[in-house]
């Protein structure tokens, strides 16, 4: 990656299926905003804007994270892994291989469930197994902070103009 962070005033909406957490809209379509010669990392730092959308959604209504532990394919670049750290500003927690994937974690809830894991967090532990922590870069934070704002009220100024040009493609 050889852009600096803000990808140069480019911003990507990754709502290429509609959108879920926080936004709740089917109508909701992925966008470039800010398209230039000297952009490159806007898509992951897109993704990483959305996932701070939820984290600070989850935490206006009570809860907390201290971390984020990833796994997969998109666990594999150490650039996206600091870019969501510094978008969060939390260290990312890059899981094992062997740790599984999601369906590793729906087996423990299962399992906690039905009484094979008495205690959710040994089990996790002896399951689940941190390969590195990859930690926020402080100069990205800094822009990142400056630039969340114009993400979601990008996002709230064209809410109305997605939702009706989804209505009128569909009647085309």
């Amino acid at each position: 990656m050889e852009s600096k962070a803000g990808a140069n005033g480019l911003f990507f909406f990754p709502y290429l299926l509609g959108e879920r957490a926080p936004l709740w809209n089917d109508y909701a379509r992925g966008m470039f905003i800010g398209l230039g010669m000297d952009t490159t990392r806007a898509v992951l730092e897109g993704t990483a804007f959305a996932l701070r959308h939820v984290v600070e959604t989850v935490k206006e209504a009570g809860a907390s994270a201290e971390c984020l532990r990833i796994c997969g394919g998109g666990a594999k670049s150490r650039t996206w892994c600091q870019i969501k750290a510094s978008m969060l500003h939390m260290p990312v927690h890059v899981l094992d291989d062997r740790s599984g994937d999601v369906p590793v974690g729906d087996a423990l809830l299962v399992g906690r469930k039905v009484g094979v894991f008495p205690d959710m967090t040994e089990a996790a532990e002896k399951i689940i197994k941190v390969k590195e922590i990859i930690e926020p870069v402080k100069e990205w934070e800094e822009a990142y902070d400056q630039l969340y704002p114009y993400y979601v009220e990008m996002y709230r100024h064209l809410d109305q103009d997605l939702k009706q040009l989804k209505k009128t493609v569909s009647q085309l």
